[in-house]
């Protein structure tokens, strides 16, 4: 089965003209098939970029009805790797030890006011060391209870390609 290698530099598609000198972020060899048959760049994707779908939560890479592995594209995609993020651990990619928020080691504690606070200070960090992320504006981390369950909450507002974009992340849920 042929290959093609997938490489994201300061953001951008391979393939994609870049904007000045770049410097590679990760690149890997995926099923040709995932090229979608050199199907064009949507403007978002040529900022936010297009990756093969990762579902952290089940920890597999999703195949559509046809077989072939899905695809995000544009603010799908930013938010998808800002969730990658989220779950990896701080050292666990060697190249890049500050990489990940570690949300897992929150999982099983009751989060007291410091706790929420540090990992408020990690997501922002994270997000902020991301090229296609202006500013992080607002990370709010809440806990409550909700049919007798704890659930941690984080909110975020960042601005990204000059657009104001939130989420509300399920942090309890997705750590499981």
């Amino acid at each position: 089965m042929s290959t093609w290698t997938y490489t994201v530099t300061d953001g951008t598609a391979s393939g994609q003209a870049s904007r000045g000198p770049t410097s590679t972020l990760f690149a890997w060899s995926v099923p040709a098939s995932d090229a979608r048959k050199g199907a064009p760049l949507t403007e978002d994707a040529k900022y936010y970029g297009r990756d093969v779908l990762f579902d952290p939560i089940e920890k597999d890479f999703p195949l559509g009805a046809d077989g072939d592995y899905l695809t995000v594209e544009g603010e799908e995609n930013l938010w998808f790797s800002l969730l990658r993020r989220i779950f990896t651990r701080p050292g666990e990619y060697r190249a890049h030890p500050d990489y990940g928020v570690g949300a897992r080691e929150f999982r099983d504690a009751k989060l007291t006011k410091a706790k929420r606070d540090e990992l408020a200070q990690r997501i922002v960090d994270n997000f902020s060391a991301d090229p296609r992320v202006d500013e992080v504006l607002d990370v709010t981390v809440t806990e409550e209870t909700i049919r007798g369950e704890i659930v941690t909450r984080a909110f975020i507002k960042i601005l990204a390609g000059g657009r104001l974009l939130s989420r509300s992340l399920n942090i309890t849920e997705a750590v499981r």
